[in-house]
């Protein structure tokens, strides 16, 4: 007698929102560890095909907004989860991204020689003008 195994995939549907407004985010990446690269469509929405059903992490990038994360499986402690099952496959997942921005330079004095150990922080930005204040 042989023994059948097989591996039940499932489609994650799912979309990309910003957290503050709940307007959808165009062109976000979604990122699977197993090499799966996805992209929001204009309403933010996406599917992941063929993912095995079982804890999962995928990872969300959108310019503009930090980092997020959405998780498969059952819930474990504070972090929230989703199950993927053959039951909620056809279920659309939400994600929530904060707005932020990530910024890279180097900071001077009135000489020009560096300033190290410093940190800085985003007071306002208007019209393509950058406002920053060091704390």
């Amino acid at each position: 007698m042989s023994l059948l195994l097989f591996l039940l995939l499932l489609d994650l549907h799912g979309r990309v929102v910003d957290a503050s407004s709940g307007q959808p985010i165009p062109k976000a990446t979604i990122l699977h560890p197993a090499g799966h690269r996805v992209f929001t469509d204009a309403e933010g929405r996406f599917t992941v095909p063929n993912l095995p059903a079982g804890p999962q992490r995928l990872q969300l990038h959108a310019r503009g907004y930090h980092q997020g994360s959405l998780r498969a499986g059952q819930p474990s402690g504070e972090t929230r989860y989703f199950d993927l099952t053959p039951s909620t496959a056809n279920s659309t997942f939400t994600a929530y991204l904060h707005q932020g921005a990530r910024l890279r330079g180097r900071v001077v004095d009135s000489d020009g020689d560096p300033i190290e150990r410093l940190q800085v922080m985003l007071l306002d930005h208007e019209n393509g003008r950058w406002e920053f204040a060091s704390v």
